[in-house]
């Protein structure tokens, strides 16, 4: 009876542990973190990392980080423009901008130029009252852009993708004082497929 009942505990035990293994209940995890799901493509990761570890590098350059104290205290003031993709991939690009933007407004240590409509109409408005041509309170002491390029390697049935992310900038003259690449690999299974799209 004993043995019995010992057989049908541990097959119970042994039913639950499946069931739970194979449960498809969703539940929350670390975005960016060691379960999130990484593709061949390009991740929330991916622009996490990329955007984090180039504008920190940004920040403490020079250019950043010796300029207030040449100009009487005032912080630079930064105009982030477009970021090319001239990858295979569908990238959302403002996903990559939006990451670069919130770093750098986030660091306290520069003022981002805004180009919301409200922004824009009330520096033309502005620019009307005073009848200036140009609105020195749009004008911006360095332009910051970009592009995403990709590589793909393939040999044994496998495949590696190299993206690079790369940040270049420039003064008010268009003079560009810095420059900054990230890389980012990815090795998987050659598939052969062609047009393969990312989640971002």
């Amino acid at each position: 009876m004993k043995k019995t009942i010992l057989i049908s505990l541990s097959s119970i035990v042994v039913a639950a542990m499946f069931t739970g293994c194979a449960s498809t209940q969703p539940r929350r995890i670390e975005t960016g973190g060691l379960e999130s799901i990484t593709t061949m493509g390009l991740d929330m990761t991916d622009f996490m990392d990329a955007a984090q570890r180039m504008t920190r590098e940004l920040l403490v350059h020079p250019s950043i980080a010796q300029f207030s104290a040449r100009n009487n205290g005032r912080q630079p003031r930064l105009d982030v423009g477009a970021i090319r993709n001239t990858t295979r991939e569908r990238i959302n690009i403002e996903q990559v901008s939006e990451r670069v933007t919130e770093e750098l407004l986030n660091s306290g240590q520069v003022t981002l130029v805004a180009h919301d409509a409200a922004s824009v109409q009330a520096n033309k408005r502005d620019a009307f009252l005073s009848d200036t041509k140009l609105n020195d309170a749009a004008q911006a002491d360095f332009y910051l852009e970009g592009t995403i390029m990709e590589q793909i390697a393939r040999g044994g049935g496998m495949q590696e993708r190299t993206y690079t992310f790369q940040m270049r900038l420039n003064d008010r003259s268009r003079s560009q004082v810095w420059k900054r690449s990230v890389d980012i690999s990815k090795m998987g299974k050659d598939t052969r497929r062609r047009g393969n799209t990312s989640a971002f």
